[in-house]
């Protein structure tokens, strides 16, 4: 406070400039002129340190707001801030989406998602493959929806000793033995024939019947030994 007193009166002496008394001070020329404008405005009570912590939080939930969400939250336990948060969409200052987050976890009402433990790809051929066309391997990895809406199921055929990817042909909703067969025998006539193929107990390699043999699975048997 002293030395900014001193700078003040040596400013108003008028016999150096900003320049020099931010460097005699150790200071910016920009502080300087902040407080030679505090001095202006409020007098020698300009020039004291003034508390950095903010006066006011204009991002501050309303308290009636936040009820609402913990409100929200005793009707339907199973809920999240997203759906919370459409709810307040209507009500004047409606806070943001990661609020509503914020006062559910302050509360003790929200849970953080389990992190799924995915698979370690595999960098090696499986141990009792030794040759390519050994095994195959054939899989329906999940559907989901392409730009325009529609459906798509891709079905994969891998070489279990290459690892190289010998087709993926994306499918839309019908996933059959009809519409299966022909994708294989196309397979079946560019790459050879496998001595086995390997898959899950899904539809259409599988099926509950007795046995768990297929339309599709019956006609792989058959062009291979039945044995």
């Amino acid at each position: 406070m002293k030395e900014r007193i001193e700078l003040i009166e040596e400013y108003l002496a008028g016999e150096d400039s900003v320049s020099e008394l931010a460097r005699r001070y150790g200071v910016s020329r920009k502080t300087v002129h902040k407080w030679i404008l505090r001095f202006r405005a409020e007098g020698l009570g300009g020039l004291a340190e003034r508390s950095r912590a903010p006066q006011h939080h204009p991002h501050a939930l309303a308290e009636a707001l936040e009820q609402q969400i913990l409100e929200w939250k005793a009707k339907k336990p199973l809920w999240g801030a997203p759906k919370i948060h459409a709810k307040l969409l209507a009500l004047p200052g409606c806070p943001s989406e990661s609020t509503v987050s914020n006062v559910l976890a302050r509360h003790g009402l929200s849970r953080k998602a389990r992190r799924r433990r995915s698979a370690t790809p595999s960098q090696w051929p499986l141990a009792h493959c030794q040759e390519v066309n050994q095994l195959w391997c054939a899989d329906f990895k999940g559907h989901f929806r392409l730009g325009d809406g529609r459906r798509c199921d891709p079905l994969t055929i891998t070489d279990a000793h290459s690892r190289y990817l010998l087709r993926c042909q994306g499918l839309g909703g019908c996933t059959g033995g009809v519409v299966v067969k022909p994708l294989f025998i196309a397979t079946f006539q560019e790459y050879g024939m496998p001595a086995a193929i390997r898959t899950d107990n899904g539809p259409p390699f599988a099926t509950t019947t007795l046995g768990g043999l297929s339309a599709l699975s019956v006609w792989w048997i058959r062009l291979g030994d039945p044995r």
